[in-house]
């Protein structure tokens, strides 16, 4: 979906704390504070914890025997293979009776498994806790395409590569460019010659794609597309309010996210343009983002949700959040779109179009949780009609192919990146089979199921802690001085924060009359790298 001007979630990072300063301190105001801590606490865990836990797996040298491989490198099973893994990449695939056993290689028992490519998550925003990256793990997807680009972000993106941080593969889109103003999260293209000098900085600065969003001057986008051609670098992201589907097809847009163009963002009404015809043969990618109706849920469905194990997942203030949101009447805009979406989809599906699976989760938008989020997508993606088959390749090959790296990860063949997902049985049959996770490995880091298991308790103890602080309550000086140079130590250590997140943290302190020294200093010591 498209970022909400202003929006103020308790779920998010993003909190305007402009809300709370200035006024006449109202007990709302400082329970909202409180939250707010208790927040910047966990946040600090969850960094802690994605340090701890790349300290404790690293890559290492490993055979999956006997298990049947769906490659997704052609349509047969390979039955009674084995794989072997070294140095983070794939390096032979065969009948378990020719691959002997390799002296000093770990020994995994795949027989009566099925082993698949690891889960790709092609839209998430990873805006509001880092903690999303370990839910990601947990649940099978072991690279995500994030849809809204920053330095630091580009930062963890390296840390992760270099295996300082336990989280899946990142690809990272530059910040969105949009027409109008949307707080931090875009830039404002004013005019063509703006729009080609934006797309030659943020290709220097190593960002992986260029994203537009609803509101772009049809002069911009098309400087933005010529602009982006010539260097090399696609086009992902929304088709703009003024842009027809034809005419972002034929621009070489390369990937269509939450079926935007097809219905009007504007009128949630669908297009009068033959998108069937249209879609046929093209060489386009949709992400249809299904999963985003649940910012639509009623009550009833939310409160459902509240019992089901996800929500262990959830810290209690952002469950509340999510029973706020019900009883304000929100989501209406998300059930239209809902009604838009699936027969659109359903529509689209005779003329085999480019599908991908991805969820918009991790944005602050309530109902959503990552990693659980993807599972629910391929669900949902199996209602609308897609195989079992189908929605396995969204998930995996489909997503490489989308983003040109066919040859780094997405299949199960030599030299390929070890990201790989041994589950209990057959994919193709019965989709949520790719919930049921006996195993996984990440650039070659193993994770069995008894480590999974530990992993998944230690984020629900974090997402239990109320930090020992009541609604209504501020921290200590003495607490507050331990939360600082736990967040500063971090930083050398490799953990990345997020540049918005610590200037909140940074107004946090001047109203409780602390320093923010330190705070001042990493962020002026970013801006000099």
């Amino acid at each position: 979906m498209g970022f909400v001007t202003r929006r103020v979630l308790v779920s998010a990072g993003i909190f305007l704390f402009s809300t709370l300063a200035g006024s006449a301190e109202e007990p709302s105001d400082r329970v909202a504070e409180s939250k707010r801590w208790r927040y910047f606490m966990r946040e600090a865990q969850f960094n802690r914890l994605l340090l701890d836990l790349a300290k404790q797996h690293q890559p290492t040298s490993f055979i999956v025997r006997g298990a049947t491989v769906l490659t997704m490198d052609g349509d047969a099973p390979l039955v009674d293979h084995s794989i072997v893994v070294e140095n983070g990449r794939i390096t032979a695939v065969a009948s378990s009776k020719d691959i002997p056993p390799h002296p000093g290689f770990n020994e995994i028992d795949g027989s009566g498994k099925f082993l698949v490519p690891g889960l790709v998550d092609m839209h998430v925003h990873t805006l509001t806790s880092c903690g999303d990256y370990v839910l990601d793990l947990i649940n099978g997807v072991t690279t995500v395409r994030e849809m809204d680009g920053f330095g630091w972000l580009l930062s963890l993106r390296d840390q992760v590569r270099r295996n300082t941080l336990l989280a899946p593969n990142l690809y990272v889109t530059g910040t969105i460019l949009n027409g109008f103003e949307m707080e931090w999260y875009a830039i404002v293209v004013k005019n063509p010659d703006q729009a080609r000098t934006l797309v030659r900085e943020q290709r220097a600065t190593g960002y992986d794609f260029i994203k537009v969003h609803n509101r772009l001057r049809p002069d911009c986008y098309d400087a933005i597309l010529d602009e982006a051609k010539k260097l090399g670098i696609d086009v992902v992201g929304h088709i703009p309010h003024d842009i027809s589907l034809a005419k972002a097809i034929q621009s070489g847009q390369r990937t269509f996210e939450h079926l935007k163009g097809y219905y009007s963002d504007r009128t949630l009404e669908t297009t009068k343009e033959d998108y069937v015809t249209l879609t046929r043969g093209a060489d386009v990618w949709n992400c249809p983002t299904l999963y985003t109706h649940r910012i639509g849920l009623r009550s009833d469905e939310v409160q459902r949700l509240l019992q089901t194990d996800e929500a262990r997942y959830v810290a209690r203030d952002e469950r509340e959040s999510w029973l706020t949101h019900v009883a304000k009447g929100g989501g209406a805009n998300e059930r239209k779109i809902w009604a838009l979406s699936l027969p659109i989809l359903k529509e689209l599906l005779p003329t085999k179009p480019k599908l991908l699976a991805g969820t918009d989760s991790g944005g602050g938008y309530p109902m959503m949780v990552r990693g659980f989020a993807l599972q629910e997508e391929l669900r949902l993606l199996v209602e609308a009609g897609l195989s079992p088959t189908e929605c396995l390749r969204a998930a995996t090959i489909n997503a490489a192919q989308a983003m040109r790296k066919e040859n780094e990860f997405g299949t199960i063949k030599p030299a390929q990146r070890a990201d790989l997902l041994l589950i209990e049985s057959d994919p193709r049959e019965d989709v949520s089979a790719l919930s049921k996770i006996q195993g996984l490995s990440v650039r070659g880091i193993w994770l069995d199921h008894a480590a999974l298991e530990s992993i998944r308790e230690r984020l629900r103890g974090i997402f239990a802690d109320d930090q020992g602080l009541a609604d209504g309550e501020t921290p200590t000086p003495e607490r507050t001085d331990r939360l600082l140079a736990a967040l500063m130590q971090l930083e050398p250590e490799g953990a990345i924060q997020m540049d918005h997140n610590l200037k909140e943290l940074s107004e946090l302190l001047v109203k409780g009359k602390r320093s923010t020294a330190p705070i001042d200093a990493l962020l002026t010591a970013r801006k000099g790298k």
